[in-house]
């Protein structure tokens, strides 16, 4: 049992890091769109991303309302 315990979390471990490694390329994909000046700016519409959608997930590339159509969700 202990090494099956020492598995899980080592692969915890792992996957959190691969969770880290992905947030530190989408958040140096945003400091890039800031110096492009296109920052703020829904991939998917060309609409402007909500100020708090912003505040909330800095690195968001798309409007609330892309993002849901993206997941396949409404409203």
């Amino acid at each position: 049992q202990k090494e099956e315990l020492r598995q899980l979390e080592d692969a915890s471990a792992g996957n959190a890091k691969a969770q880290i490694q992905g947030m530190v390329e989408r958040i140096d994909e945003a400091l890039d769109k800031l110096n492009e000046g296109t920052y703020g700016i829904c991939a998917s519409c060309g609409r402007p991303v909500e100020p708090e959608r912003l505040e909330a997930l800095p690195y968001a590339t798309r409007c609330i309302t892309c993002q849901r159509k993206e997941e396949g969700r409404s409203g």
